[in-house]
Order: C-alpha cells, then structure tokens, then sequence
C-alpha cells in the first residue's frame, strides 16, 4: 500500500444540503449512480480499469 501526501480535494459539499453518494457497479447501479449521485465510490481497480469505469459513471 502507498500513502498519499499533500493531497487535496477540488470540490466540497455544499453544507446545507443533503448529499447522496453511491456504490456499486452492476449496469443498473451504475446507471443509477450517473443519474443521481453528487459522490460516486469507485471501485479498487488498476488505474485504466478506474478511469473506464469514471467514465461509464460520468455518462
């Protein structure tokens, strides 16, 4: 496992509001997720794999 250091997060909640994040990566989950949620767990996956499977989300 490798740590991560100084990084840092370019969008925040808004405080206010409710937020709905997501998991999962069946076809419906992941159509659901595109959809409806503000925050989408991704997957443990290699890199290219996590891009392709952002992708297939961000639809």
């Amino acid at each position: 496992m490798r740590a991560v250091y100084g990084a840092s997060l370019s969008v925040a909640p808004n405080p206010r509001a409710e937020l709905l994040s997501f998991g999962g990566s069946s076809p419906a989950g992941v159509e659901l997720a595109a959809r409806h949620a503000e925050v989408y767990a991704v997957p443990t996956l290699p890199l290219t794999a996590t891009r392709r499977h952002i992708a297939r989300v961000s639809r």
